[in-house]
Order: C-alpha cells, then structure tokens, then sequence
C-alpha cells in the first residue's frame, strides 16, 4: 500500500511516477516548435523566482506560515532545503542559457545598423530581469545550504563553460578576418576552463577542514564540513548506505507477519521493495552505531543516494534503467550541440558511459575493501566519462567552425 499510494510526508509512490510518466508523455508528444520550447523556459524562470523570493522572505524570518521543519536552512515551498536547492540547480542553468542568448541579441542587434529602439529596448529589458532572476536564484540557493547541489552546480557550471568556450571558438572560426589575438583567445579558451575545473575539483577533494571538538561542530559552516568524514552527518549517511546494501544483499527474507516471510523475496534484488519503502524494510539492518548518532525510535526514509535509493526501492532493473536514462540526457546534450552525429559517435559514447559505470563500481571495492561507497563511485564515473566523450566530441566537430558545431539557439529545440 505504502508503495503505491506513497508515504505520508512524501506522497511518492508509484501513483506519482505514473503521473510523472504521463507529463513526459504529453511533452515528447506536443514539444514540437521553438516557440513552444521559450514559453516552458518563460514558466521555468517565472515558478523560480517566485520560489526563489521565498526562500529569501524566510531567511529574513518574514515568513508568515508556521512550517514544521525547523531547519535555520531556507526550504520555500518546496518542504525541505535539499529539494529547493535541487530544484534551482536545474533552474539556474535554464536562466543562464536564456541570458546568454538574450545578450548574444543584445549585442548582435546593438552593432547593426541604425537597430531600431523597440527591438532593441526589448532585448534590454529581457537581459536585464534575466541577470535579476539568476541573482535571486543563486542567493535562495546559498541560503539553502546543500552541499550536494552545490557540487552539482560547480559540475555543471564547467559543462556550461566548456560547452560555450567550444562554441566561441567555432563561431570565431566561421569568421573572417579576426584579431589574431581574439581568435587565438578564442581557440584556447576551452583549455583554460579545463584547467580551472580540474583545479577547483583538487581544492575541493584535498582541503580539509580543521579538526575541533564534536560540540563545535554544528558552529563551522556545512560547506567546509562536505569532506569531513568523521563528522555526524557524513557518518550518519554511511551507516544508511552499509545498511541499505546489507538489506540488499541478504540471503533471508523479510518478516511480512507473525510466522510469513516475504512471498517474493527471490525478486527483491531485481524489482526492489518499492517507492517510499525504505523506512519499512530497513529497520531490521539499522547498525548500532547509526542508533547512537540518531535515536531508536528513528529510521531513514531515505538513502541519501540517489543510486542506493534506485537500488533498494526498483532494484537492478530500476538502477540500471536510473543509469541508462542518464547516459541518454547526456548523449541528447551532445547531439543537440552538433549539427550532426554519426553511430559511430554515439557507439563510442554508450562504450565510455557503460564501461566508466562498470569500472568505477570495481574501483569502489578495490579501493576501500567495501561496496559502501558504491552509490558515489558509480555516478561520479558516469559523469566524468560523459565529459570527456563531451569535451573530445565537441573538440573534434569545433575544428569544423559552425559546418561542425551548433553556435546559437535558432535552430533545432534540443540546441
């Protein structure tokens, strides 16, 4: 029942999967024209700031509602601070596309001849509430204070460099005569981002925080404490996930009633428990250590891992199609930047995605004599694979100047 009608707090069960199918259903069907695609990203931008302005109004402690999490982190209408800030991560980057466009308008429409004032004013006023809607976005964000969401924006914003980087440098190209310094700056800007990636990814995994007293430890900030594995929330959250592969992995099944074992529990590691189960089917395998940090009449509702959450809810069948729909959007990404690619292209690409899964799942035994950390290596190989398929792909067709390589947002909707 709880399954498919979805928990109390939550309420996602398999009925909301359902509905989140049918919306996805209706968008493959209906998205068709440019137009239909900048009136979405119009709704996205608005929905955001409105949320965005909220969770300001509670950070100023202007809220006039009375909510139950009591939290010092902003939440705004969405009910907890990791969904605000997950679901502004993937606000921020439509905004920043769009403001990018608009100011690729902005200047192309300025430096032609006599533009006219109306067209131009337009681009203006647009380029201007862009920049105000991605200031507010950002700061409902910090005050969120995720720190999950914040490596995915720092992940995110090397794409989104790198992607524009290669872009410039295609559309210089195209472009005869140039600067031989422009073009140059141009041509090498993508390494650069690159490198500062790279160099921003070393700080963040080697700076420790200092070592203070546990009672001093809620008074540091939740960004220097992301790395600190001794800390009670990183040892909360590794508990949860050696007690959701355990589950997993049991050879007994669960008790369903007094003397009845769970009727189909050789399925379990394919299908999992089902949506919103966790906190039903993990009380058996709580560690005693998990018990101390939290209280006994606790249990997790959640994995704090997207992968491990897949895992014991959908199972095998589920994680890997978790795994393969990912793999999908970035493959998408990369075809909507190019005017064209070859099978061959996207083969290779499925070859680095499916193997950098399969190799980091491996390298998270090896390396720690444990499959606890599974849920991180997994995605984190995923991803970085994806890039480096990106960035070799978009290198490659970027030489071709724009016969190789999509420069601006007119053509095709997946640009």
């Amino acid at each position: 029942r709880v399954s498919w009608w979805g928990s109390y707090l939550r309420n996602h069960g398999m009925v909301t999967l359902m509905c989140f199918v049918v919306v996805f259903l209706l968008a493959a069907t209906h998205l068709k024209s440019l137009d239909q695609w900048r009136r979405i990203v119009f709704m996205v931008v608005l929905t955001s700031v409105t949320v965005s302005l909220y969770a300001l109004m509670q950070g100023a402690g202007t809220d006039p509602l009375a909510w139950s999490n009591s939290l010092p982190r902003s939440s705004s209408t969405l009910g907890n601070p990791i969904f605000l800030a997950g679901y502004l991560l993937m606000a921020i980057f439509v905004t920043m596309r769009e403001l990018a466009n608009e100011a690729g308008e902005l200047l192309r429409t300025s430096g032609g001849p006599r533009p006219a004032q109306t067209v131009l004013g337009q681009h203006i006023v647009r380029t201007s509430l862009l920049i105000f809607a991605v200031v507010i976005q950002l700061a409902a964000f910090y005050r969120s204070g995720s720190r999950g969401p914040l490596l995915g924006l720092i992940g995110g914003s090397l794409v989104f460099c790198l992607v524009s980087a290669l872009q410039l440098r295609a559309a210089t190209d195209s472009i005869r005569p140039q600067a031989p310094w422009r073009r140059t700056a141009a041509r090498w800007s993508w390494l650069v981002v690159l490198a500062a990636g790279f160099c921003a990814v070393i700080v963040l995994a080697t700076v420790k925080p200092p070592h203070e007293a546990a009672s001093a430890e809620l008074k540091r900030p939740r960004l220097t404490r992301t790395f600190d594995l001794e800390s009670r929330s990183a040892r909360v959250r590794i508990n949860i996930w050696a007690a959701v592969l355990e589950m997993m992995g049991s050879p007994e099944p669960l008790p369903v009633g007094p003397d009845v074992d769970d009727p189909v529990f050789p399925a379990r590691m394919l299908v999992g428990y089902g949506p919103e189960t966790l906190s039903l089917s993990l009380n058996r395998f709580l560690p005693e250590e998990l018990i101390r940090l939290e209280n006994r009449g606790s249990v997790p509702d959640r994995a704090h891992n997207a992968l491990l959450d897949h895992l014991s809810t959908t199972g095998l069948a589920g994680t890997l199609a978790w795994l393969w729909l990912l793999g999908a959007v970035l493959l998408s990404c990369t075809r909507g930047l190019q005017t064209e690619m070859s099978v061959r292209h996207q083969a290779e690409f499925w070859l680095a995605v499916g193997g950098s899964v399969v190799a980091a799942g491996l390298a998270s035994r090896v390396v720690s004599g444990t499959w606890t950390w599974l849920g991180l290596w997994v995605p984190v190989g995923l991803l970085l694979a994806a890039v480096a398929a990106l960035s070799v792909t978009l290198f490659t067709t970027s030489r071709h100047g724009v016969a190789g390589m999509d420069t601006g947002p007119r053509g095709k909707v997946a640009a």
